[in-house]
This record gives C-alpha cells, sequence and structure tokens, in this order.
C-alpha cells in the first residue's frame, strides 16, 4: 500500500549554488523551474528568476533529495567566533526591512568575521515547525555578508552577492539559529566568505557553504 503524502518526510536540498547576475533590480520578477534530472532518490533542478520582461536576476541548480537517507554520521559542532563586538555598521545594517522581517541579530562583526542571530518565529518556521530553507540561506547569504564588510570596512561604497554555494547536510533546527562566517580570501572587490549556519542550542551544523560578494566605489 502507498503511503500517505502527509507521512513521508519532507523532501530536502542537501546542494545548491546560485549566481546573481543583477542585484539593482526593483521590478516585479517571478522564478521559472525546470526538472533537468530524476533518479531514485535525487532530482536536479534549474530555477531562474526573471523580471517581467525576461531579464535575468539570478539563476540556481539545486539537487533535492526526494528520500529518507536515514540516520549519518553525528552532526559536526562549530567552531565560530564567539566574539561580542558588532561594529559601527550592525545597528543600521539590522533595521534594514529583510534582516528586521527576519529577526537577523549581527552579535560580532569584526576582523572579517562575523556572526548573525536569527530567532524562531512565524515568519521563518515551515509547515513541519522547522526554519525554512530559504531562511536558512538568507542567514548564510548575510552572514557572509557582514564578514566581508567586517573585513572590508565603513565607506561609501556599492555591495551586492555574486554566488552563493550552499550544502544543507541536515534538516534545518526547529529552534534558533546562529551562522558564523569568516573571510577565507580577498581581492581588491571581490571577497570569499566561509559560512555555517547551526542550532544555536547545540551548535550543531546543519547548513555549510561559501558566500561570494563584492564591495565596490
Amino acid at each position: 500500500m502507498l503511503a500517505s503524502l502527509d507521512s513521508l518526510p519532507p523532501p530536502s536540498r542537501p546542494e545548491l549554488e546560485l549566481d546573481l547576475p543583477s542585484s539593482d533590480e526593483t521590478e516585479t520578477v517571478h522564478a521559472e523551474a525546470k526538472l533537468q534530472r530524476r533518479g531514485r532518490a535525487l532530482c536536479f533542478v534549474e530555477t531562474r528568476v526573471v523580471t517581467d520582461d525576461g531579464t535575468a536576476i539570478a539563476a540556481a541548480t539545486a539537487v533535492v533529495r526526494a528520500r529518507d537517507a536515514g540516520e549519518g554520521n553525528p552532526l559536526p559542532t562549530t567552531s565560530g567566533c564567539e566574539g561580542a563586538t558588532p561594529g559601527p555598521l550592525a545597528a543600521v545594517l539590522e533595521k534594514a526591512p529583510f534582516m528586521h522581517r527576519l529577526g537577523m541579530k549581527i552579535e560580532h562583526m569584526d576582523e572579517g568575521r562575523a556572526r548573525v542571530s536569527m530567532a524562531a518565529s512565524e515568519q521563518i518556521l515551515g509547515d513541519d515547525g522547522a526554519v525554512h530553507d530559504g531562511a536558512m540561506l538568507a542567514l548564510l547569504d548575510t552572514t557572509g555578508a557582514m564578514a566581508a564588510w567586517a573585513e572590508n570596512g565603513v565607506g561609501r561604497f556599492k555591495a551586492s552577492t555574486v554566488s552563493l554555494q550552499a550544502q544543507m547536510i541536515a534538516p534545518p533546527p526547529k529552534g534558533d539559529v546562529v551562522a558564523y562566517a569568516r573571510m577565507g580570501y580577498r581581492d581588491r572587490e571581490m571577497f570569499w566568505a566561509d559560512t555555517e549556519v547551526a542550532d544555536a542550542a547545540t551548535r550543531q551544523v546543519t547548513t555549510r557553504g561559501t558566500a561570494f560578494y563584492r564591495i565596490t566605489e
């Protein structure tokens, strides 16, 4: 007998790569997704985000796991920074509508390292009571950007995420989460930040990746 949909585990996205060729659009956008390949357990999906006139805003490739993989190795524990220096930008950035709406709080932002927390709330929880995958990726991206600003310093600059690579190694927690980022490498205007998102209570990492950020005059 086939199991009901309610009894099946929710699909997971263990791997995602997102590229953002444009970040200054203010028009209405919509997403178009296409299944590229389907296996017994994994589906490969390509997604484009475009404006009404077809201008590409973002492109992503995601691996979706539709079957429960069972128990794996113990999750790694984060070794992220424990500093408490929010820096001069924190109070301003936290007021940005997106960060404020998701409940992100910059706890540390100094010398190429950042720590950003996000409290569990109705705005970020999925139907299963866990933090939504999209909120986890938003926190990953934001914390990587904060590490870039912590490395670059304050000034009159333009900035945007160029690319984001993420691995969701376990389902998101059902409580508060915290992300840690450190600058892996930078040149004159490009910044690569290694980032991980963990359960705030257990410090177990469930999502990790690299945020590729650009800051230019």
